[in-house]
């Protein structure tokens, strides 16, 4: 987050006077006002002078810096009590006052308004101070409102109002700004330029507040370059800076940032501590304008660490500051932060909303920087749900607007003021040098006439009289001698400081072996160490070892040669890293002398930087994007290598020609008009064109067009950018057909169908008409696939399509909703619901005769037929999705009748499927709460002893009570649950069994356990069985599993393959409901089963049916001629129990013997039995 500008004390301050009298005056009557001041009731009391208000209102300048709300208090009351001699300066600098608390306060409207009053008042006194600080308000106040550009005027203002003013502190607080402002535009190297400007100002003038803000500049420098060392050690001197100053705000600030790179530096803990000091402070100052920034920072610290719920909660705060009192570009920042710390805790969904909220911020703003950042943002956001195409638009967007950002710079007035000062300074510097020197010569001059003079005299008494006039003589001539050398030395002495002065690159005396012995530079930033530590010691004391090596090359290389020149190096200096050039001359010395050089070292960074930037460019422009450059009436001037490969056109065929001549007609007058206007009105055009190749073939390209323009504004050239995309759009258009037709049909597939059918749904509401939706379903399509394989069942589908697509004319979409299911949707039918009802079922019988036509798959000739359920609609409150529920049940129902025809939706088919998914609901809630339980019913031999008992599945419903299994057993089988259900009955039997292996008068029972296809067909069936066995203890051979014929119908060898291995481990296994189903005998002899059971569908009309009594006896001889024992079901009557005797069946289940029981009342039966 952006550090937010911090203010200066604008109190009402004398120029400051380097008499030591002034000073100690006005010390005296500072001591006297706050004597005075501690006398008064308080700092609220009415002023009863003008200046007694002067200093109630400096009092609460400084007071704002400590404690804002208490401090608005106060300035609202001064300027209720202004005096009636205050000048206008007074009533704009209270203004000015104000509207600093206020934008402390985030009271933006008011500050504005304060700021722009004060400002006018300032203008007409022409008091720069006060317009100047009016100025900084606003630009401060602009940021709060996003408003950049505006806060980079009056920045800029107000560095102009301050030349020649003495008021350091209003100077480096603006300074401090102009670094601000270029980072925010990722200016940093003239960011960090103004920086040290603020510093070198507030050094020459020892403003405790110009020193705070300087100091504070370079830490943010530093902190944002990595240096946290050095960014730490000017937080600690802003600290200080800033309790001298008497701000809190400041000092705050200072210790937040502290914090920070304390925190970066590894000390976490330490940096933690002093963060949550400096939100203290903040808290207690009263400024939310500060304590967002505080509670940002504390949360981006915290983010670092991985400590995303901790950063969550602080960054809620500072929204809801945000959304108080309004601040865009910290709302931006704060909403970013959020989503990506949200994100991280896997809340997608929040990160999402924080993430297009910042990005709508952004376009507010609209600066590339934030829109390229909130681009970014939403393009991760788009990775994540799995939006990849959307994330692509989004990263091209924010590469675009990064470029963007880094061609704009902030304004060039603020780098012309500030080296203005630099040069200022500079002279004004050498002029107080210059006035010393001549002092000190003159002073010297005269005590050296004095000793002369008196020595002369001394030596001479003896001869005063002799030679007095001679001696004057000559003495006089020796001053005027000595006068005359003096001036020469001192002119010589001026020339040569000018020179140096004049000379911008650092200027040295070494030796060969690198030893430093002069150091002359106008420039510190420029000196790898200050130039007092660097004498006495070697380039390779202070320099890197590759930079070292490099200067004593040329030393060597001058020492044979006389001189060397063009020896480069790189060097890490504190502003950065900075290539230099050295040219390096021999001095003339006598010969016992050793040689010296004269090194100067050119500072060729922008050089340097420009061939890299001509490298890049050059790079760029041969890149696989084709690049044209044009003059401004479009005459081409130059094209790449690209252009070339994706247009045919070579240089010699394109150059000064105008790019038309790629035009390929397919756009008229009016898109390219459009395209200029735009260009003329943004400076730029993006979009998609199609243009045409040398060969003729036209093709799609993605075009970028730019016009380059000079300072004034006039467009010089146009530069366009091309890539072919026409690889793109045949996937694109791949992409659209993936997802909206299917593949095997070419028709329009599921999602396709939704969105026509929701806007039928809406045209139908809206011109008053009937639709009707028709699902068709194939019969028997399965048993094609399973008979003939899916080859031919694909050639069924695709001739289906086609049958469906010709019987269906305009105002209907046929549609595949995937297997062997169709949709035929139509529109505009008649505004009666019968008429329309006639409607749909006249086209629904020509479809069921068309598919009822032989069809042709590869040779074999095949018939098949449909099943049609239809529903009519006419309200746009239904939605599609009950409209194909509603078409789905009408097609089953059609099914039920015996397929080939079809059916309307019934109302009562919705009860029965609304029925059946509370059945669903309560089914998967009695799994998990344990609502089943067995009952038993008894199995006995021709003598009418009991053999055993079949375990029998109940459900005790809540609210229903009992439920027999025929209610739920087919819905278990159809949503899967009859696999948690199976496992359930297995275990519970099997620890049943091994309770009454305990039981004398139980121990000799077996039990039966049904067991469903889909069950036995588990991969690990077998390993369930025996595991169960296993941790039951049970017996084996005291357990039977009973499997129906179905089982058969699939793989026949795996059946036998698990059968086997659970029949060596003492399972038993009985045939159930036996006669019902298509065993194949062949494979029923392979099976090994222990029984066979006559299903009770049989034995119920045994007596009276002689088919019934037929099959009875086929499966009691079949059993006996594979040796296998026959049981039935189903007995109730003594005759059915003598009959079946007859027949040779003596084992019997059934109400004549025993009821199915609970298990209390079955162990109660056996003790009575």
């Amino acid at each position: 987050m952006a550090t937010n500008f911090l203010p200066s004390h604008s109190g009402w301050r004398p120029p400051v006077e380097r008499r030591g009298t002034c000073r100690l005056l006005l010390a005296v009557w500072v001591v006297l006002a706050g004597i005075l001041g501690l006398c008064l009731p308080g700092p609220v009391q009415a002023a009863t002078s003008l200046n007694d208000w002067r200093t109630q209102a400096g009092q609460t300048r400084v007071l704002a810096e400590n404690d804002v709300p208490r401090a608005y208090t106060q300035a609202q009351r001064l300027q209720a009590s202004l005096p009636a001699d205050a000048t206008p300066v007074d009533r704009a600098r209270v203004l000015n006052l104000l509207a600093r608390i206020e934008v402390y306060l985030s009271l933006t409207e008011k500050a504005q308004k304060n700021a722009e009053t004060a400002l006018e008042l300032a203008q007409r006194q022409g008091d720069r101070v006060g317009q100047a600080e009016a100025q900084l308000n606003v630009a401060l106040n602009a940021v709060n409102q996003a408003r950049i550009d505006a806060s980079i005027t009056a920045t800029t203002r107000s560095v102009e109002l301050l030349e020649d003013v003495n008021r350091p502190d209003l100077l480096g607080e603006a300074l401090l700004r102009m670094s601000m402002m270029y980072r925010r535009v990722n200016d940093f190297d003239n960011s960090v330029t103004m920086a040290m400007q603020a510093m070198e100002i507030a050094k020459r003038t020892k403003d405790p507040l110009a020193l705070t803000y300087a100091h504070q500049g370079l830490a943010i420098s530093f902190d944002l370059s990595g240096r946290y060392a050095q960014a730490g050690e000017h937080y600690l001197q802003m600290r200080d800076y800033a309790r001298i100053a008497h701000s809190k705000i400041l000092e705050a600030h200072a210790v937040h940032g502290l914090g920070g790179v304390t925190a970066s530096l590894g000390r976490v803990a330490e940096g933690e501590r002093l963060t949550r000091e400096a939100i203290a402070m903040f808290r207690s100052v009263g400024s939310p304008f500060s304590l967002s920034y505080g509670l940002f920072g504390f949360a981006d610290l915290l983010r670092k660490q991985g400590r995303y719920g901790e950063a969550v909660l602080l960054l809620e705060e500072v929204v809801a500051i945000y959304e108080k009192y309004p601040n865009p570009i910290g709302l931006w920042f704060t909403l970013n932060a959020r989503s990506t710390s949200l994100q991280a805790l896997s809340r997608n969904a929040a990160a999402r909303a924080d993430a297009e909220r910042a990005y709508g911020l952004a376009k507010e703003i609209g600066l590339p920087v934030y829109l390229s950042g909130s681009a970014r943002r939403m393009a991760e956001i788009g990775t994540v749900d799995g939006d990849h195409q959307r994330a692509y638009q989004l990263f091209v967007e924010a590469a675009d607007l990064a470029d963007k950002v880094a061609r704009e710079k902030a304004s060039a007035r603020m780098v012309e003021l500030a080296e203005r000062y630099a040069t200022e300074n500079k002279q004004r510097e050498i002029n107080e040098l210059t006035r010393r020197n001549e002092q000190q010569s003159a002073e010297l001059r005269q005590r050296a006439l004095q000793e002369r003079w008196l020595w002369t005299v001394l030596g001479g008494s003896a001869l005063v009289f002799a030679g007095s006039a001679y001696f004057l003589l000559r003495l006089r001539r020796s001053n005027r001698m000595l006068e005359a050398l003096n001036t020469q030395v001192q002119r010589s002495q001026n020339q040569l400081q000018a020179t140096f002065d004049a000379i911008p690159d650092p200027l040295f005396v070494l030796g060969l072996d690198g030893r430093y012995y002069d150091c002359r530079s106008s420039r510190a930033d420029l000196l790898a160490a200050p130039a007092e530590d660097l004498i006495g010691k070697t380039v390779s004391d202070v320099l890197p070892p590759e930079a070292a090596s490099i200067c004593l090359s040329a030393l060597r290389e001058a020492n044979e040669k006389g001189t060397s020149t063009g020896k480069q190096f790189e060097l890490q200096l504190a502003h950065g890293r900075a290539w230099f050039e050295l040219s390096v001359a021999r001095k003339s010395v006598g010969q016992r002398q050793e040689p010296r050089f004269i090194v100067l070292s050119r500072d060729i960074t922008e050089r340097k930087q420009a061939e890299e930037a001509l490298r890049i460019a050059a790079t760029a422009f041969e890149s696989q994007e084709g690049m044209t450059v044009t003059d401004a009436q479009g005459a081409v001037l130059r094209i790449n290598r690209a252009f070339t490969e994706i247009t045919g056109y070579s240089a010699d065929e394109v150059v000064g020609h105008n790019p038309r001549l790629l035009q390929s007609g397919r756009h008229d007058k009016a898109f390219y008009a459009a395209m200029w206007e735009s260009i003329r009105r943004t400076g730029s055009w993006q979009g998609e064109i199609w243009n045409r190749r040398k060969n003729g073939e036209a093709y799609p390209e993605l075009l970028s067009i730019t016009a380059v323009k000079e300072n004034g504004g006039i467009v010089t050239h146009y530069v366009g950018t091309f890539m072919d995309i026409t690889r793109r759009k045949a996937a694109e258009d791949e992409i659209r057909n993936l997802a909206f037709f299917d593949l095997q049909t070419g028709l329009p597939n599921r999602r396709l169908l939704l969105d026509r059918l929701q806007q039928a749904l809406a045209a139908s509401a809206r011109h008053r008409r009937q639709g009707a939706l028709l699902l068709i379903d194939l019969d028997n399509f399965k048993t094609l696939n399973d008979t003939l394989g899916h080859d031919k069942g694909d050639l069924l589908l695709q001739q289906v399509a086609q049958r469906l697509a010709s019987c269906v004319h305009e105002g209907g979409t046929v549609a595949r909703l995937g297997g062997d299911e169709f949709v035929v949707m139509l529109e505009n039918l008649s505004e009666h619901l019968e008429a329309a009802a006639t409607q749909a079922e006249t086209l629904a019988k020509r479809i069921l005769a068309s598919l009822k036509q032989t069809y042709s798959l590869d040779g074999y000739e095949y018939q098949s037929t449909a099943s049609i359920g239809i529903t009519l609609f006419s309200e746009q409150q239904e939605t599609t999705e009950d409209l194909l529920k509603r078409a789905d049940l009408a097609m089953y129902q059609a099914k039920a009748v015996g397929r080939n025809t079809l059916r309307f939706f019934d109302p009562e088919m919705q009860a029965v499927v609304t029925s059946r998914a509370a059945l669903e609901a309560g089914l998967r809630r009695a799994v998990t709460s344990d609502e089943f339980l067995l009952y038993y019913q008894a199995q006995v031999d021709g003598q009418g002893h009991l053999t055993g008992c079949e375990a029998l599945l109940r459900w005790q419903h809540p609210e229903r009570g009992l439920v027999a299994p025929g209610e739920f057993i087919a819905l278990a089988e159809d949503t899967g649950l009859i696999l948690p259900l199976g496992r359930w009955v297995l275990d519970a039997a099997c620890t049943q069994l091994a309770q009454w292996a305990t039981r004398p008068e139980m121990a000799h029972l077996t039990v039966a356990v049904n067991v469903s296809v889909r069950q036995f067909h588990q991969a690990d069936f077998v390993n369930q069985v025996l595991t169960v066995l296993d941790s039951t203890g049970t017996n084996p051979q005291r357990l039977k599993l009973e499997l129906t014929e179905s089982l058969l119908i699939g793989d026949v060898e795996d059946v036998i393959a698990k059968m086997s291995i659970l029949k060596e481990k003492g399972v038993g296994f009985s045939l159930d409901d036996f006669g019902t189903g298509y065993s194949s005998l062949s494979y029923l002899k392979r099976l090994p089963l222990d029984q066979l059971k006559i299903d009770q569908g049989f034995v119920r009309n045994i007596l009276i049916d002689p088919n019934d009594a037929a099959i009875a006896r086929m499966v009691i001889a079949l059993g006996d001629s594979l040796g296998l024992a026959v049981i039935a079901e189903g007995v109730e009557i003594e005759a059915q129990r003598d009959f079946l005797a007859r027949l040779g069946c003596h084992a019997c289940q059934g109400y004549l013997f025993c009821r199915p029981l609970p298990l209390d009342q079955f162990e109660a039966f056996v003790r009575r039995v």
